[in-house]
């Protein structure tokens, strides 16, 4: 097959991923959009939360597709033709042979990256086979090419951001590929994702790349990667060890480099599964071991802990009371108990529903222990028909919970203020989680937001009790509903199935 001038052999499949060749994509293939432009996140509908379970198709192999032999060249072709892009959705599905993983490593200059992606491929192997997906950006740099920011005009700026995401989604969609072919469990990182490209862009530019590729962010997030995990730069808490001497791609001071990891995180916020790894705790081996629990708690590794403190608001709430700087981003979700023997744990499924109606789903099991650092949470993400199967083992006693949240970003941690109606009232509840409890005692209350009190360890807010106090009010109002004037319970007529 001719790429860039060149025949590719069944030896070069291998190289193309260390040279970063991807192979060319339409995009406005019919067969992957059915003839149709997907549309933007543009709705602006007040309350998202419907009941449609919409599934984007990932094409898997047959026993008919099988990795060509030395010298099948039309079997080497078709290997090259089935890694491009489609737009994919990262799930595991019970019953699939072996389980792929897509995590993006993000965060600001000279924050550990580099490092960590070798770090991770050792702790995580033989375990996993681990895929690194090098930066698209330093890959260009390092090619020859001089990014200046400065000589970028709208259209050529817009014309540059889509040809590198391309690019990157190519080459994501090529790994992703392959690893279908392992017959183990495989962890593809990303050393940086999709989202990182538009940290570099203005609104105007970053909406001109989604209006000309169809892409939503929706797609590009939370349908792409299963986690993010952003690690702060060292200029913000570990001023001493920042350098520019480990990357010649790099040239930020360490003031610019703050700003960086600022807007990367901002950049970020829509996934559901962004974690900040901050300077918080000294040395960098624990900021590595941070990492490495973190992405455990998504490979269902029990080793992974995190620590939480939530404060009952007083007043009222909204986002209009947010420094008009701070990032936020704001989603519904539905919580579902399933029914389970083991009293040392729960087990809940979730339906998330961004601002323009966008689901996603997950199966979370949560071991219950007295202290919380031996508590442990363990997510996956599911597809809507699992959802709809896990909901036939839904507690008897449990209804479901709804809740509306606001996520942002303050001093590198991430604050959710979540609502939820209980008892009749409208309760308003600030999250604060960290994965060490130093920094959950440290962290300070914004001071836009007051706060009654400490509801960390009152059961009362809990999920489960929540559930269970709306089971019983849906119990007594379907009681007094069929109650007589005399106080007597009335015979309720049969209805006729027509």
């Amino acid at each position: 097959m001719n790429i860039l001038g060149s025949e590719i052999n069944g030896d070069d499949v291998k190289r193309t991923a260390v040279m970063g060749l991807a192979v060319a994509t339409t995009y406005d293939d019919p067969a992957i959009n059915d003839g149709k432009k997907p549309s933007n996140e543009q709705s602006t509908s007040k309350s998202p939360l419907k009941n449609t379970f919409s599934e984007i198709p990932l094409e898997k192999p047959t026993k008919a597709w099988t990795q060509p032999a030395p010298g099948d060249k039309q079997g080497q072709k078709t290997f090259m033709e089935k890694a491009r892009h489609k737009p994919t959705k990262i799930m595991n599905s019970e019953g699939s042979e072996h389980k792929i993983f897509l995590f993006a490593i993000t965060g600001g200059p000279c924050a550990g990256k580099t490092t960590c992606l070798q770090y991770l491929s050792e702790r995580f192997a033989p375990k996993f086979k681990v895929f690194v997906v090098p930066e698209m950006a330093a890959m260009t740099v390092h090619s020859g090419v001089s990014i200046i920011p400065s000589n970028f005009t709208p259209e050529s700026h817009t014309a540059f951001t889509k040809g590198i995401m391309k690019a990157q989604m190519d080459l994501e969609s090529y790994f992703y590929n392959i690893a279908l072919w392992e017959k183990s469990d495989v962890i593809i990182i990303c050393d940086r994702g999709m989202m990182d490209n538009f940290a570099y862009c203005t609104p105007q530019v970053r909406q001109n790349v989604l209006d000309e590729t169809g892409w939503t962010i929706q797609d590009i997030t939370n349908k792409r990667y299963d986690a993010v995990f952003h690690l702060v730069t060292a200029a913000d808490g570990a001023e001493s060890f920042y350098t520019l001497e480990n990357n010649e791609a790099r040239t930020e001071t360490a003031e610019v480099a703050r700003m960086l990891d600022k807007w990367t995180q901002g950049a970020w916020l829509p996934h559901q599964n962004l974690y900040i790894i901050d300077n918080s705790l000294p040395g960098f081996d624990k900021k590595m071991g941070r990492l490495h629990n973190a992405i455990c708690k998504y490979l269902n590794i029990p080793q992974g802990v995190h620590f939480t403190k939530k404060y009952l608001v007083s007043g009222e709430w909204d986002d209009s009371m947010l420094p008009k700087d701070v990032n936020f981003t704001k989603f519904e979700e539905e919580f579902t108990y399933l029914f389970s023997n083991d009293q040392n744990q729960r087990i809940w499924i979730k339906k998330r529903v961004d601002q323009s109606g966008n689901l996603s789903y997950s199966y979370v099991t949560r071991h219950l222990a007295a202290k919380e650092e031996h508590r442990m949470e363990l997510k996956r993400k599911i597809g809507g028909k699992q959802f709809c199967e896990y909901c036939l083992q839904k507690d008897p006693k449990c209804d479901p919970v709804h809740k509306e949240y606001t996520v942002f970003l303050w001093n590198n941690i991430t604050y959710i203020v979540e609502q939820f109606d209980m008892n009749g009232t409208r309760m308003t509840v600030l999250r604060v989680n960290t994965d060490n409890e130093s920094s959950k005692n440290n962290a300070t209350i914004p001071e836009f937001l007051t706060v009654a009190e400490d509801i960390s360890e009152n059961e009362k807010y809990f999920g489960i009790s929540i559930a269970k106090t709306k089971f019983k009010e849906s119990q007594e109002n379907v009681a007094s509903m069929v109650k007589t004037p005399s106080g007597k319970t009335s015979q309720q007529p049969s209805r006729k199935l027509s």
